[in-house]
């Protein structure tokens, strides 16, 4: 008898501890995504580009066959693929959002490893005039930045719901 009271003991401890664990464990990896849903610097910046270059238009075409979000270039492309060492991307990949990105990553990856923001713009244009264009525009993205990070705050919050049927109209 006691054996038995003792292993159901020691099944219900054990339980309570596998419960308090997942609970940190889910408490943890909410904390962690929304820790990962704050923007760093750097992203700010690829933003600011996006913003400069294409107004986030990943099918603008510049005026010297500067394609997609950064406004990439074929001799871009081609220092890309020099720096892998082979040919992984084309210059039509530049309307890719994701492959623009990379392309970026790994230009930058090789001249800037720091991910100095300024280092950052200059690489990908050298002129002051669009430097002061980026640096107005991370200003831009980081108000941006602010603004979302409160309102997913928010979303955690309760709301108290507004019942009258003409607040909004509905088409």
């Amino acid at each position: 008898m006691k054996s038995t009271k003792t292993t159901w003991i020691i099944i219900v401890i054990f339980g309570l501890l596998v419960l308090n664990i997942s609970a940190f464990a889910q408490i943890h990896q909410m904390k962690s995504e929304e820790e990962e849903m704050e923007l760093s610097e750097w992203e700010m910046l690829q933003l600011a580009i996006a913003m400069t270059e294409s107004n986030f238009d990943p099918q603008a075409v510049g005026t010297h066959k500067d394609y997609g979000i950064f406004q990439i270039t074929p001799v871009y492309v081609a220092e890309v693929n020099n720096i892998l060492g082979e040919k992984v991307y084309t210059h039509d990949q530049a309307f890719d959002i994701t492959k623009s990105v990379e392309m970026f990553n790994i230009l930058q990856s090789d001249k800037n490893p720091s991910k100095n923001i300024d280092k950052g713009i200059y690489n990908h244009n050298k002129s002051k005039a669009y430097k002061q264009k980026v640096k107005k525009n991370i200003e831009v993205v980081k108000r941006y930045e602010t603004l979302r990070m409160i309102l997913q705050k928010r979303k955690s919050v309760p709301v108290i719901e507004n019942n009258n049927e003409n607040f909004i109209e509905e088409n």
